[in-house]
């Protein structure tokens, strides 16, 4: 479902995507082509398209998908496109999927989801189809701005997701593995984690 509204000269787009109403007038600016590919209908269409699917999550949703995904460990890949680090890891970690059926891994860039056609090329550079997330919805409507930074974004996510970890983690690559029970077993910024997860899933 669908609709599109013009208020007071701000694009209201409602979407089925997530429980969020996305305002961004970016969106009047982007040509015909890019704006139909925006439509919820067609995301459906991405993965057929062999697109990567890219849906648009809060904290609150994000971990409703985990608990309905049901995996023995859930992680959750906090990057960004320009990151290096993320770069390097991320290739790592895919490889890794495919060697351990019990962990689900989900992809999440606090990019704005005008960026959504780079974040499909990046995926697809790394020839992923999966589904994989944005944060898009931590936009700041009040007081007059249109967007907060991705880092911000990132971090309301974070502090959503783990109010106890404070400054114990932050930027990108950033990890939370979570066991079947939801809790966090591991939480980490940076670096190579692979060996670190092994070593929890040998132990839970």
């Amino acid at each position: 479902m669908k609709s599109i509204l013009k208020v007071a000269g701000v694009l209201v787009i409602l979407t089925g995507l997530s429980c969020g109403t996305y305002i961004n007038p970016v969106y009047n600016k982007l040509p015909e082509e890019e704006k139909v590919e925006l439509y919820p209908d067609n995301y459906k269409l991405a993965k057929r398209k062999k697109k990567p699917f890219v849906y648009v999550v809060n904290a609150t949703e994000l971990l409703s998908i985990i608990k309905k995904k049901a995996s023995r460990f859930s992680l959750i890949v906090l990057y960004a496109t320009w990151c290096s680090p993320c770069r390097k890891n991320i290739p790592q970690i895919l490889s890794y999927m495919d060697k351990k059926p019990e962990i689900a891994v989900f992809f999440v860039s606090s990019s704005d989801w005008i960026e959504i056609n780079n974040i499909r090329e990046y995926w697809k550079s790394k020839n992923f189809y999966g589904t994989t997330y944005i944060l898009d919805i931590y936009n700041d409507r009040y007081k007059n701005r249109l967007m907060i930074g991705e880092k911000k974004r990132a971090e309301r996510m974070l502090n959503e997701l783990c109010p106890d970890c404070g400054e114990e983690i932050g930027g990108y690559p950033t990890y939370l593995l979570f066991n079947n029970e939801y809790r966090i077993v591991l939480k980490e910024t940076g670096g190579n984690i692979i060996n670190k997860i092994d070593s929890i899933l040998s132990k839970e």
